[in-house]
């Protein structure tokens, strides 16, 4: 059988999905000569390719992430950033210097700008407003993407509005002031359910993103029953997860199985009531042998120290796995690259990873998890978290097995947002 052809054996008696790149193929009750059939004819159409599948970078346009300050004004119980508790401020000639040499002999005419944290990346607005005006002075077309807590102020919308930004607000809907408070304590969900229903008022396409706790398990249909009242149409579901620089504990992580339970249940709740909302399980992907995300192969995140790091969660010197993770540094108005450890970053690919990942069938959909979660969990060689593996070996094959039979399902899962995992 063709190496990039994983059978998945589906719930039920003689129910199997093929997954080869960009393709799901299904045999339901189906006898073993009609599934060596359908993998023939599998095998046929790869062969037939033009250009031989192979590992290929996930982002092709031209983009730069920046973390215009470690501040925040929220005190999330489980910041994967410990937002807040310093308090540096990218000085605006080094986020200058990063948008100018971000294309440096690439194409000119589209950089992507991805603002997050870090912190708060709206909470110093005249720097980011600077930064994505000289952006819009240096190239032809910026496109402009945000990672929010949403408390930002009416001048900041109306700029949100302004400029089409592409607005991701994190919001724990029925735990959200248990788990995403201000700094002093107090409550922050009226001024982010506010926010959410003006950006969606004035024509934004806005994403949720959800944590879910050990706390929170057991209301994610609760955070589904506030966000679509305000027209939110995609949401994201994370486990909260204990790493070297977060504030969440083993305490605050959700049991891996009992949350791929949790997160299916979700899936159904939102078929069964009727609504139209994209539910991103961040576990569930286009078939591909790609890499996970943009950390091994094209990240360029530049913190407010000046560093250029792979991943948003190793932004400080003293991080750990900085020495790996971060790759150059602002340096004479320059992006200066480290290639030695950017090429050492390659082999965070699912192929890699040790303890069986190159020859499990749910490798494409999967891609081997978040490498630094992996990373945070097993340290280096990369090897698979356990945590990862739960989820996806628990949630995918029922989850296949339903987008097969019900188009609800399907278009839940499959339809109304692509999201970059960058």
């Amino acid at each position: 059988m063709h190496k990039n052809i994983c059978i998945v054996k589906l719930p039920g008696k003689r129910n199997y999905a093929l997954i080869s790149p960009g393709r799901i193929a299904y045999g339901l009750n189906a006898s073993e000569p009609e599934l060596q059939g359908l993998v023939a004819e599998e095998e046929t159409f790869l062969l037939e390719q033009k250009a031989p599948i192979d590992i290929q970078d996930p982002l092709a346009s031209v983009s730069i992430g920046l973390i215009p300050t470690f501040d925040c004004n929220l005190g999330c119980i489980y910041c994967y950033a410990r937002g807040g508790e310093t308090k540096e401020i990218m000085p605006l000639e080094i986020g200058m210097a990063a948008i100018k040499d971000a294309t440096r002999s690439e194409n000119r005419e589209l950089l992507r700008i991805y603002l997050v944290g870090g912190g708060e990346p709206l909470l110093y607005f005249d720097l980011v407003k600077q930064l994505i005006d000289y952006a819009r002075a240096t190239y032809q077309n910026v496109e402009v993407n945000v990672v929010t807590n949403g408390t930002f102020d009416n001048n900041v919308l109306k700029w949100l509005l302004k400029y089409g930004v592409n607005v991701r607000v994190s919001y724990d809907g029925a735990m959200h002031d248990v788990q995403r408070p201000y700094a002093n304590g107090k409550p922050s969900s009226f001024t982010v359910e506010n926010n959410i229903r003006r950006l969606i008022l004035g024509g934004a396409f806005v994403i949720v993103q959800s944590i879910v706790t050990r706390d929170s398990l057991g209301t994610m249909q609760q955070t589904i029953d506030r966000v679509v009242p305000m027209g939110v149409n995609a949401i994201k579901f994370e486990p909260a997860i204990a790493t070297g620089v977060s504030r969440a504990s083993s305490i605050t992580e959700p049991d891996p199985k009992q949350y791929a339970e949790a997160l299916w249940e979700a899936i159904r709740y939102v078929a069964e009531q009727g609504y139209d909302l994209t539910v991103d399980t961040g576990f569930f992907g286009e078939p591909s042998t790609d890499y996970y995300c943009g950390m091994p192969v094209n990240n360029r995140i530049v913190t407010p120290l000046g560093k250029v790091t792979s991943c948003v969660e190793v932004a400080r010197p003293g991080d750990p796995y900085a020495n790996t993770v971060m790759v150059g540094n602002i340096s004479g108005g320059r992006m200066v690259l480290d290639k030695t450890r950017k090429e050492a970053l390659r082999i965070l690919h699912y192929a890699n990873q040790l303890e069986g990942c190159s020859s499990c069938n749910l490798r494409m959909i999967c891609h081997g998890g978040c490498p630094m979660a992996n990373i945070w969990r097993n340290g280096l060689p990369i090897r698979k978290s356990m945590f990862t593996c739960t989820v996806e070996h628990t949630l995918l094959p029922k989850l296949l097995l339903a987008i097969a039979e019900d188009p609800r399902i399907a278009k839940i899962v499959m339809e109304g947002s692509e999201i970059d995992r960058f």
